[in-house]
């Protein structure tokens, strides 16, 4: 996301990713179920950090990003599986991780262990945080696409509010994209998981909206995969003389793309608070108190986007069909989580706007 950009550039790595493996993502396009172009928003000159999105393939930015850890001078260890953590106490002690090596089990010591290994994340297991979870009401699937007939500067959006559905599209250059379908929780949604359920992915997505033709000549370029999209999280992710960061510590909902700017906040402010507090207990806690404020924020506008846009039943449709009036008339209404993050309003009045309730 742009204010996810701005992180970047913050932590330096903005220019590395685009000389490497990402690509500017200019444009933001929405359309109706029918597969009209609504919209297409300029994100330079919409957003108030002035960037453009970016997208990237995964892997390929987490090899660049290893490489660069590994010639700023960190030791990158591959075929390594850490084990467990013995945690101390204090800002002068320091704790043990046992890391399996080959047939070796290796012992390393350090004033602060970071735990950043995903949404299920052992290290938040072994310090004893407690994570907190959403009910989980949306089925959310991924596959990566080459060929699709659309415009590589945009990523592209369809809802079918009536029937809770949704397909989007992010290109990571190459002609490729990201592509995703979301859809309501019910007795007759699917998990679409497999080489064998691609033909009812692309199915489920041409049924959300998406014009035929876009699919028409794609070529499947990784595996199709199924995902949690209810958030988990963990309140203030540090703990002694341990910090959670990215999914370890709070996971947005991947409908909404946040995540990997979150991710990048986390990184970016606990930095910044190493770098100017010697005692990193106390930098870890603050940098806890940060995150959680700013992940509220995107936790409750997902939420709001979440229930008005994808929720099904009559008191849904009423609720939308209310709340849509007033955002087409006035757009300040809507929750910038694109451009803003979580600087987007999202206090009582910023809910009670988006709602159509003052």
């Amino acid at each position: 996301m742009p204010w996810g950009v701005a992180e970047a550039k913050k932590l330096g790595l903005h220019s590395l990713l685009l000389e490497s493996c990402a690509t500017k993502v200019a444009g933001w396009s929405k359309y109706t179920n029918t597969g009209r172009l609504i919209s297409r928003r300029d994100l330079p000159t919409s957003s108030a950090s002035g960037n453009a999105a970016v997208g990237f393939y995964h892997p390929e930015m987490q090899e660049v990003l290893l490489n660069a850890a590994g010639s700023a001078g960190a030791t990158v260890k591959r075929g390594a599986k850490a084990l467990g953590i013995d945690c101390n106490t204090g800002a002068d002690s320091t704790d043990c991780v046992t890391v399996r090596e080959g047939d070796t089990n290796c012992a390393y010591q350090g004033r602060l262990i970071v735990g950043a290994d995903g949404r299920h994340s052992n290290v938040r297991k072994w310090a004893g945080f407690t994570a907190q979870f959403d009910a989980n009401t949306l089925h959310f699937a991924g596959l990566l696409l080459e060929g699709l007939d659309l415009d590589q500067t945009s990523a592209h959006f369809i809802i079918d509010s009536a029937r809770g559905q949704m397909t989007s599209s992010f290109p990571i250059g190459n002609n490729q994209f990201r592509t995703y379908f979301a859809q309501n929780v019910s007795e007759s949604s699917q998990i679409l998981s497999g080489t064998k359920r691609v033909p009812d992915f692309l199915t489920a997505c041409t049924g959300a909206g998406m014009p035929e033709e876009w699919v028409k000549n794609v070529a499947i370029k990784g595996p199709l995969a199924s995902f949690e999209s209810a958030p988990n999280w963990v309140e203030h992710p540090s703990k002694n003389n341990v910090v959670l960061i990215g999914d370890a510590a709070a996971t947005s909902d991947p409908i909404w793309g946040c995540g990997m700017s979150l991710g990048l906040r986390d990184a970016r402010v606990l930095a910044e608070q190493l770098l100017v507090n010697d005692d990193w207990v106390a930098a870890g806690c603050e940098y806890a108190d940060r995150h959680d404020s700013y992940f509220g924020a995107i936790h409750r506008i997902e939420s709001w986007m979440t229930d008005l846009f994808l929720s099904l039943g009559t008191e849904a449709n009423s609720r939308r069909s209310k709340a849509m009036k007033l955002i087409m008339e006035d757009p300040s209404r809507m929750p910038d989580v694109t451009g803003l993050g979580p600087e987007s309003p999202s206090d009582e009045y910023a809910r009670a706007r988006f709602y159509g309730e003052e």
